[in-house]
């Protein structure tokens, strides 16, 4: 399961919490085994539409073939051409947008350092998914959709969440 952020940089405080969490704080509890990564709520998530996964599965190609500035084709062209000929053929796996970023930061965080394999989520109802697409949120649109996040601390950024599948 692919699951991507819906909005590139997040709060370092979990919301709604007393005394105020941290991710951080979070994450160094799941690793010392004071908290299990079972015992966060599951993520909600969004299936992204067939359309838009694709685009952003063309536009992480790789363009070291490419053609020059002068229109004059480069060495390899042939065997890209013939590359994007198979890629057309392939399927594009299903990819998730989270409503729960800081979640699936301290997640993805717990899976880079071995901790967690896999995750539970919610796939939101279908209406609310497609309201959700269709006019966004307050905390979601389309066009914010990322595999990366940067938290935030106070104003200042701290560093950047892990890309890929959970």
């Amino acid at each position: 399961l692919d699951v991507l952020f819906s909005y590139g940089k997040i709060n370092s405080v979990f919301s709604g919490t007393t005394p105020p969490r941290t991710l951080t704080s979070t994450l160094a509890d799941i690793l010392s085994k004071k908290l299990a990564p079972e015992q966060l709520p599951a993520i909600a998530v969004i299936p992204l539409p067939a359309e838009y996964t694709a685009s952003r599965a063309k536009s992480g190609e790789n363009d070291d073939d490419d053609d020059g500035d002068d229109g004059e084709k480069r060495r390899g062209s042939k065997r890209k051409q013939k590359k994007e000929k198979h890629k057309q053929n392939d399927v594009v796996a299903q990819k998730y947008a989270s409503l729960n970023n800081r979640r699936l930061w301290v997640l993805r965080e717990c899976r880079s350092q071995g901790v967690l394999t896999t995750i539970k989520v919610r796939v939101k109802p279908p209406d609310e998914c497609a309201r959700l697409l269709a006019k966004g949120s307050r905390t979601f649109r389309l066009d914010r959709v990322t595999d990366r996040a940067t938290v935030l601390v106070g104003n200042h950024l701290k560093g950047e969440g892990e890309g890929g599948a959970l």
